[in-house]
């Protein structure tokens, strides 16, 4: 079975045809790259779980949602951020599962190794679908053996939570512009509205929100814009009460920090390159095994940012399994070049000091443009240009 002949071993799901829910379950069962794909990311998230990260911000989160259980509580807020502003509850509502069944908190960061996990299997359909089964299987390994993804993947925390949710988001998106397809405004604002409130830096995904809405207007209808609101109404409901309460106390912060001069600096690229790539550095532990191996994987250092300058110079490809129903979802399929912007945003101009972690919404993408290296040219009428155009708008 070929990994490069995208149209003659494409899944069901990756056709417009009608499946039962039994045919496409077996289809995906007899998948046989799901398996060391789910194996790798498990282990490595899994592996002496009991030694991950506690400190004050899980320990704070995860008693919030235990009490909320044992004394039946509703909570309208999480803990205080860096910021200065009170965090909304959607984290909390997520550690509610395992708070329910235990005390331990390691069960909230067994939980966070199987969102990871969960995002791995996701970064592996959704490039599959759109990109091709080959920079499919490279992404879902790209991203599980990925040293941020090891670290951030396993402690519990409002950031780590986001990357299974970001690839939902750019399905919802890319359901619309690309497939044509009805039905998923609403899904697209719900899950900007949780991302939001596990970390404000997801406000920048408004942007390929923005463009999936001007490609695909006749996708929305008013029913999806009103259930949108519905739906994201319900979701902050919590947290408006905490405004009224708190005599909208955290939207003044808000304020004072827009205020602020905008910083810069020359860290965006060594912050994204540490991301993507950080074999380079030496342990600071002086017995840890490791350091038998920096020689062997140094060289990581430089294959990994090639590989991910080679998906740039190859997103003109956009080998897809099936052709997007407009001209306009071809130019969505450039989306994974958004990310890269959204790191130098975030970090060119800000209010305010902003680490290395900020950037854990992309993630996920960042090994989905890497992985676009391995496609062939199979769309004639995509020119680089038109491509570049879209991602710098992006």
């Amino acid at each position: 079975m070929s990994l490069t002949q995208s149209k003659n071993d494409a899944l069901h799901i990756d056709k417009h045809k009608s499946t039962t829910p039994s045919n496409l379950l077996r289809t995906w069962l007899l998948t046989w790259e799901v398996y060391p794909i789910l194996l790798v990311t498990g282990f490595l998230c899994l592996y002496r779980i009991n030694t991950t990260e506690f400190n004050t911000d899980q320990a704070a989160i995860f008693s919030m949602a235990r009490d909320a259980i044992r004394f039946g509580l509703f909570p309208i807020t999480s803990n205080a951020a860096s910021l200065g502003i009170t965090n909304p509850p959607a984290v909390i509502y997520i550690l509610l599962i395992p708070a329910l069944f235990s005390a331990n908190p390691l069960w909230a960061a067994v939980q966070q190794a199987l969102l990871t996990t969960g995002a791995a299997l996701l970064t592996y359909i959704f490039t599959r679908r759109y990109y091709g089964r080959l920079a499919g299987i490279v992404a879902a390994l790209l991203y599980a053996t990925a040293t941020t993804t090891i670290h951030y993947g396993r402690f519990i925390w409002q950031q780590n939570m986001m990357s299974p949710f970001v690839i939902l988001f750019m399905f919802a998106l890319y359901w619309g512009v690309v497939d044509r397809r009805k039905g998923w405004f609403a899904p697209a604002v719900l899950l900007l509205g949780l991302l939001f409130q596990l970390h404000q830096s997801a406000a920048l995904l408004v942007i390929p929100l923005f463009v999936a809405v001007v490609l695909a207007p006749k996708t929305i209808r008013w029913r999806d814009i009103v259930l949108a609101f519905v739906l994201l109404f319900i979701l902050y409901f919590p947290y408006i009460l905490w405004e009224v309460f708190s005599k909208a106390s955290d939207l003044h912060a808000f304020s004072n920090l827009s205020q602020h001069e905008a910083t810069g600096g020359n860290e965006t690229l060594r912050f994204y390159r540490l991301f993507l790539s950080p074999y380079g550095q030496q342990p600071t532990i002086a017995s840890s095994v490791t350091l038998k191996f920096v020689p062997w994987l140094s060289w990581l250092r430089y294959a990994i940012p090639l590989l991910l300058f080679a998906g740039i110079g190859s997103s003109s490809d956009l080998a897809n399994t099936t052709r997007p129903a407009s001209p306009a979802g071809y130019y969505y399929l450039a989306a994974p070049l958004f990310h890269f912007s959204y790191a130098w945003t975030l970090y060119t101009h800000r209010p305010f000091y902003c680490e290395g972690r900020r950037i854990i919404p992309a993630l996920p993408a960042r090994v989905e443009l890497a992985s676009l290296c391995s496609l062939r040219h199979r769309c004639p009428r995509c020119h680089w240009t038109t491509i570049r155009e879209c991602g710098l708008s992006y």
